[in-house]
């Protein structure tokens, strides 16, 4: 019997006839268009060409006419994954798992992009499925010693992790977590050797070699080979922006830095028209705790929230709306159109955002945002909740900007301006920039904390955070975990750690200087 048309194709990609199976599979699509296997075929060449959108059309074709065939969706996850989305690629694999459970290279590619999605539940669940199918899957390991790694069992994830490389010399991910191991460990000297080997390995990807180089830095300066250190960071940081260079262009065209000088400019006009407006009916009082990454804000923050009276609604009470004109590129010329009834509305889509979301706000209780990266919108946040309290927490701006540019962390867009010591300091400036202004133009409700006092005292801070909320004391709410704090903490206070890079520094000093001063660092 003469095979089909989409049979030829399978036939021909399993042989390695790409031509041919593109040519047999687009054939049988017009015969009968979404047809399972053509579709298949066609998607897979077009994911081997680096091509996921035209993929993803012929796939979701497929899925139109077949949609329990898991073989499908587990490309349509393939092709969504290359494409940089793996929120849809993880959805996708869900659906292949929904039709064949039995299928552990589902499980295995749900598993990792879980893990890139920081779900670790979910990852862990999908890794464990798969060495149940599969006992010796080496991806699904792999990411069960990251995980361990993450749950700061380092001797474990270093086990699980030697024994890969056992029998897989070159898996550079176990590589990794081996490296990460050591350094948890504080064998500083092996996870530092380790570290420089991958990164000079052939397979690495611009990823991981920005990943292990920040490995290496920060064994570097444990050792106290500062130089070493702060050039190791340097060449991660390339690697990264490497991986990110076409979003990074695009940022550069939208004027990000710009945006926030133009913020801070128009403040002083923001301010004198909302005076002019009347009072907001009266709802749910909003506290909001700002500051900067890499303040020492997340300590105090776990104290606050378990007190009774705190309802964390982090992030909720923001409408798309209003998180839209906030992050336009056009941001500053959104803000000064604003009118009191607009605010009136998007203040109103705040509240019942809350409402849907089943947030309960019994009396005397305050809506609780912990948004240390939103001090950018502070503006914005003072228009739309003026009589918001707010907590603002700083450290000495030389630390702060030494420790954003030294964080080590995969290609994120959220992170592109810590790519550079020159950016993260003008990030900073601007920020802080815009924080002045907000202060010195509007009426603001606002306690002051810094970190040396909050590490000198975690509990008297925290009792003045408490009295100025206007609630009363619970005893409980700082624990003896929180009075261990970390190690970078402890040597952010006890020895500068910006000391150890003062050379480094030295272009940036002028900026970061101004900011010490005015918030009393010496």
């Amino acid at each position: 019997m003469t095979p089909s048309v989409s049979q030829q194709a399978v036939s021909a990609y399993e042989s390695g006839r790409m031509e041919d199976a593109e040519t047999f599979a687009l054939a049988a699509l017009k015969i009968q268009p979404g047809e399972p296997e053509a579709s298949r075929v066609i998607g897979m060449v077009r994911l081997g060409q680096g091509n996921p959108d035209a993929a993803i059309e012929y796939l979701k074709a497929g899925c139109d006419v077949a949609p329990a065939n898991g073989k499908l969706a587990h490309l349509l996850g393939a092709a969504y994954r290359q494409k940089g989305n793996p929120k849809a690629a993880f959805k996708y694999f869900q659906k292949a798992i929904e039709a064949d459970p039995s299928d552990p290279a589902a499980w295995q590619d749900l598993g990792t992009t879980a893990l890139s999605l920081a779900r670790w539940s979910d990852a862990n669940c999908a890794f464990m499925q798969c060495l149940k199918i599969e006992q010796d899957n080496v991806e699904a390991s792999a990411g069960m010693a990251f995980l361990a790694l993450r749950d700061k069992d380092a001797a474990l994830a270093l086990r699980t992790a030697h024994m890969i490389t056992a029998r897989h010399p070159d898996h550079l991910f176990s590589r990794h977590v081996i490296a990460e191991a050591h350094l948890l460990l504080g064998e500083h000297q092996q996870a530092l050797e380790e570290a420089i080997a991958i990164a000079k390995h052939p397979d690495a990807t611009e990823s991981m070699k920005g990943i292990v180089l920040g490995i290496a830095a920060d064994a570097s300066d444990a050792l106290g080979k500062y130089d070493q250190a702060f050039e190791q960071h340097l060449q991660a940081k390339a690697h990264i922006a490497n991986e990110e260079w076409r979003y990074l262009q695009y940022l550069d065209k939208r004027g990000h830095f710009e945006r926030l000088a133009d913020i801070a400019d128009i403040v002083p006009t923001l301010a004198n028209k909302t005076k002019t407006w009347p009072e907001f009916e009266k709802g749910p009082q909003h506290v909001i705790f700002i500051g900067f990454p890499k303040s020492g804000v997340s300590v105090l923050n776990n104290v606050l929230l378990r007190h009774p009276q705190i309802v964390d609604v982090s992030g909720r009470p923001l409408s798309q709306r209003w998180m839209d004109i906030l992050w336009s590129e056009h941001a500053a010329q959104n803000l000064a159109s604003l009118e009191y009834e607009d605010l009136v509305a998007l203040r109103a889509e705040s509240e019942e955002s809350l409402e849907k979301a089943g947030f309960l706000l019994p009396e005397g209780s305050v809506a609780y945002q912990f948004l240390p990266f939103y001090s950018q919108y502070m503006a914005g946040l003072m228009m739309v909740q003026p009589t918001a309290k707010i907590i603002f927490m700083h450290r000495d701006p030389r630390d702060v900007v030494l420790s954003c540019f030294k964080q080590r962390f995969a290609a994120r867009i959220s992170m592109y301006e810590f790519l550079k010591l020159e950016t993260t300091t003008r990030f900073y400036d601007l920020v802080m920039g815009v924080v002045h202004a907000v202060r010195e133009n509007f009426d603001v409700d606002l306690i002051e904390l810094s970190f040396d006092d909050v590490f000198d005292d975690i509990e008297g801070e925290a009792r003045r955070v408490i009295k100025f909320l206007g609630m009363e004391w619970q005893d409980g709410l700082v624990l003896d975990e929180d009075r261990v704090v970390n190690r970078e903490l402890q040597d952010g206070r006890r020895v500068r750690g910006w000391h150890n890079y003062e050379a480094h520094l030295a272009p940036v000093r002028p900026v970061l200087d101004k900011w010490a001063e005015r918030f009393g660092y010496g």
